[in-house]
């Protein structure tokens, strides 16, 4: 590889895994955060169709698939959103293909771990009161 090519593969690299790179520093795994780890991708990927805000389309029809929120502790089935994020049928996967989004292999196990760790949730940082140091 030409020398002037090494910083961008190593920053496309370090982009790549930034998803996971928060969560396994070294040889120990980190706890996962909800806020740092989990909230971005169901942020990107899903909150589109199961997040807060429950909008309209132009037939007055809501664009909350479902009525499955991701963003509320307790409001939803966690094997059911596993064997929709890892399906391969385009009828069952999530997203749907109609979406242009698509959770990488890293993201799913990422989730997948959360949810055995036993899937808990975190206020969002801007509803966090400040505390002195």
């Amino acid at each position: 590889m030409p020398h002037s090519l090494i910083p961008l593969a190593t920053l496309l690299l370090s982009v790549s895994l930034g998803c996971v790179g928060s969560v396994f520093a070294g040889d120990e795994p980190k706890e996962i955060s909800f806020s740092r780890d989990i909230r971005p991708i169901l942020s990107a990927n899903c909150y589109k169709c199961h997040g807060p805000d429950d909008g309209k389309d132009d037939k007055g029809k809501s664009l909350r698939k479902a009525g499955l929120r991701l963003d509320l502790e307790d409001s939803q089935d966690w094997d059911d959103v596993i064997d929709r994020i890892t399906a391969t049928d385009p009828e069952d996967i999530m997203p749907p293909p109609e979406a242009n989004k698509t959770l990488k292999p890293a993201e799913i196990e990422l989730i997948k771990r959360w949810i055995d760790e036993g899937a808990e949730y975190e206020t969002h940082w801007a509803f966090i009161h400040p505390k002195a140091s």
